[in-house]
């Protein structure tokens, strides 16, 4: 199952509902609770949603609350962007926050990051 960490009490950041009263998630914060549900529930029925896709193209090692320590290559399952700065998606099992500018789009049908490296040419050997 998809670790829920990121959802208990005290997340804030872009589409966290700051300054609420006491009681259930709403607005956007109620939106991710539900994105997860229906990841959670489709991924142990073992058929997680097709989700957009993105590959990290540097580290980002963060100990933040909700936010995602990712590394360069770890592919990123969007589950919602908040603006062209931040979005909310898994990364091996893990869920939260982290900046796009740091990531690029999967290539479509590309299983993994090896497939998506440009190929060097190979040399040939001299006869």
């Amino acid at each position: 199952f998809v670790s829920w960490l990121v959802l208990e009490k005290g997340m804030s950041g872009p589409g966290s509902e700051q300054g609420q009263g006491q009681g259930g998630a709403s607005g956007p914060k109620k939106r991710l609770y539900e994105l997860l549900e229906e990841y959670a529930a489709a991924e142990s029925k073992g058929n997680p949603p097709q989700l957009r896709k993105v590959v990290a193209i540097q580290d980002y090692p963060t100990a933040k609350f909700g936010m995602l320590s990712i590394k360069s290559g770890d592919v990123i399952s969007v589950l919602e962007a908040f603006d062209e700065r931040w979005s909310f998606g898994v990364v091996n099992r893990t869920v939260g926050m982290f900046p796009i500018g740091i990531t690029r789009p999967m290539e479509e049908g590309a299983n993994n990051v090896q497939q998506q490296q440009p190929q060097q040419p190979q040399q040939q050997q001299p006869q």
